[in-house]
């Protein structure tokens, strides 16, 4: 997987995060994040001990057409990169089927030092899994996102 153009970095502020109030979160990291677009030769600047959210430059889709098995998916970061402590997509890695489009990354530098980050440079891998069985319709509220909020 490539690193797309979207970028997406928390605002700091006094405002915290609260899972128990009802509404969007990608509305919420929407209205609390500062949106960058990366272009060719101008990477971004990941500081140390900073997050971001970034999408993946290809767009993924795993059909459920009716049979024995379906396609599921894990996103695994790139070891050459978390050698250099660059965490990419660190928790739910898991992409379900019947999901379709960009995979947002959850991205932290844990290093002492700024790392670039290019637009479509290898960030992580695809690993693709058959599911056996029945599956239940994952409605996730991030389905279709075009933003790494989730929009």
């Amino acid at each position: 997987m490539k690193l797309g153009d979207k970028i997406s970095v928390p605002k700091s502020g006094k405002f915290a995060y609260d899972f128990t109030v009802s509404g969007s979160i990608a509305d919420f990291i929407g209205k609390t994040s500062e949106k960058h677009v990366l272009e060719k030769n101008r990477p971004f600047t990941l500081p140390p001990n900073q997050f971001i959210l970034a999408q993946t430059l290809e767009i993924v889709g795993l059909p459920t057409n009716e049979g024995v098995s379906h396609l599921a998916a894990r996103i695994e970061r790139k070891s050459s990169l978390a050698r250099c402590g660059l965490l990419v997509h660190f928790t739910a890695p898991t992409v379900h089927p019947g999901w379709m489009g960009p995979l947002t990354l959850e991205i932290t530098n844990l290093s002492k030092t700024s790392m670039n980050l290019h637009y479509g440079m290898p960030i992580a891998q695809l690993i693709i899994e058959e599911v056996r069985g029945r599956i239940f319709e994952n409605l996730s509220q991030f389905q279709g996102q075009s933003t790494p909020e989730g929009d």
